[in-house]
């Protein structure tokens, strides 16, 4: 019924799924924000027929060395364990996607330990990350190899008929790297920073304040050779390389291959927020390709959204990691996909079109 050719731009799929939507039996822009996201996902995908049936979530995963200051209730450790649970398929991710239909990848970009893990595909970068209070976590090199490996994962899952990806990932100390990040990168005072500084997966009030303390001090250390740099992509990478992450940066690399590939590429929380900011400072028109899932418990979150210009279109208070939000939200763009495609319109109820009025112009 509706096609359109590779030549069409952005803009143009974007209109006329907004055209069909109008034409719908309900009001004008009657689901909000659900109704921009499949005109989104068509004009990704250069298509009237938006389609997500295929799916998968690319979840990274690495260790971090600042999590030696005491800045989590448990140890790195848990980050191969969870990883292991992942390969099994037993994780809370791999729960959430058997019953989504969605399929789970765990990657291991730089867990601690050279010892492969069943069922978790091996693409080891380095053993973790660098203390950031200390030095930097991660070299350049490492940072760009993690993010062209997020590309090369992005092009696979083209090149296997995926036709949407949610970013996940696992790494304990990952919440106190994004946040350090997100500071960095930010104009935000320093008299803020604490309400931006979350309990990640959970802190007494003693440790939450070697959170604040830690984070404040690496950006203490970092942020002149941050603020050094000349453009704003490089403050974006070095930022990447002093507080680290390479599970971050690989997500870094799959936002910037959803784009390439032409998939759109589903945020989760806090650290894939982070990720996604730091790509769009990389690429330019970058959000174009990305969707919100929610709004994540995290200060941080909202703070790396509004950056982005994105708006949440789940609430929750979740802070769990692994992709959960982004692939909580599938199931909703399945029922909005459906209601584009079967929908009874105006004509077939025998009723007079809605008019989209602009605000303030007559619309009652």
């Amino acid at each position: 019924m509706y096609e359109v050719t590779q030549r069409n731009s952005y803009d143009t799929i974007y209109q006329e799924i907004k055209s069909i939507f109008d034409h719908k039996s309900k009001p004008i822009d009657g689901f909000g924000d659900f109704e921009e996201v499949i005109c989104k996902i068509g004009a990704i995908q250069k298509t009237l027929h938006p389609s997500i049936k295929k799916r998968v979530a690319l979840i990274a995963c690495g260790d971090h060395g600042i999590v030696e200051e005491g800045v989590s209730q448990s140890d790195c450790k848990v980050t191969r364990l969870v990883a292991e649970s992942l390969g099994k398929g037993q994780s809370t991710a791999s729960t959430l996607g058997k019953a989504i239909h969605c399929d789970i990848l765990p990657v291991d970009v730089g867990i601690y330990g050279k010892e492969e893990i069943p069922g978790v595909v091996s693409c080891k970068i380095a053993e973790g990350t660098k203390n950031f209070k200390i030095s930097q976590a991660m070299t350049m090199s490492q940072c760009r190899e993690a993010i062209d490996l997020g590309k090369s994962l992005a092009r696979d899952a083209s090149k296997k008929g995926y036709e949407l990806i949610v970013t996940g990932e696992m790494g304990i100390g990952n919440t106190t790297a994004s946040t350090a990040i997100l500071l960095s990168l930010l104009d935000v005072p320093k008299t803020q920073w604490s309400q931006y500084i979350g309990r990640g997966a959970g802190l007494d009030d003693q440790r939450f304040i070697k959170k604040q303390q830690v984070i404040e001090e690496g950006l203490r250390l970092h942020q002149p050779l941050i603020q050094s740099q000349e453009s704003q992509s490089q403050k974006a990478l070095m930022a990447l390389c002093c507080f680290g992450g390479l599970e971050i940066a690989c997500m870094v690399g799959m936002f910037l291959g959803g784009k390439e590939m032409g998939i759109p590429v589903v945020l989760d929380g806090l650290i894939s927020a982070t990720a996604a900011l730091v790509a769009s400072r990389l690429e330019t028109d970058l959000t174009r390709y990305i969707l919100p899932s929610h709004q994540g418990r995290e200060g941080g979150c909202m703070l790396a959204l509004k950056a982005l210009g994105l708006t949440p279109l789940l609430r929750g208070n979740m802070a769990l990691g692994e992709g959960t939000g982004g692939l909580l939200l599938l199931p909703l763009l399945d029922s909005m996909i459906s209601y584009y495609e079967q929908g009874a319109s105006f004509f077939d109820n025998h009723i007079e079109d809605y008019m989209r009025y602009e605000s303030g112009k007559g619309q009652e």
